[in-house]
């Protein structure tokens, strides 16, 4: 079964890498390691490695810290109101004269 999105954006080319990047460690990390048994099994493996992905270990857009060490670390330094951000970011400049075909 194939999804295929309607939008053309360059956001969307972006967030279609990103998808396929989670999917790839994934199937890699969990599903082709794995054996599970029932569907209660699959879902007690699948919170364990989320569970492991999303809290413990290091991202590099967390500048290689863990989700939690990285959330302790500023909440105990910003400021009220502000957004985490690990460094400073750029965008990169878009130029829209040049047409990517799909």
């Amino acid at each position: 079964m194939a999804c295929y999105s309607t939008s053309s954006g360059r956001a969307d080319r972006w967030k279609t890498a990103t998808f396929e990047s989670f999917n790839g460690r994934l199937r890699d990390e969990c599903l082709n390691v794995e054996v599970f048994f029932t569907l209660a099994d699959v879902r007690d493996k699948l919170e364990r490695w989320r569970q492991d992905y999303n809290q413990l270990r290091p991202h590099s857009a967390l500048d290689d810290n863990a989700p939690e060490a990285f959330a302790a670390q500023w909440a105990g330094t910003a400021v009220p109101g502000s957004a985490p951000t690990p460094y400073p970011r750029e965008k990169p400049a878009i130029d829209d004269s040049v047409e990517i075909p799909s």
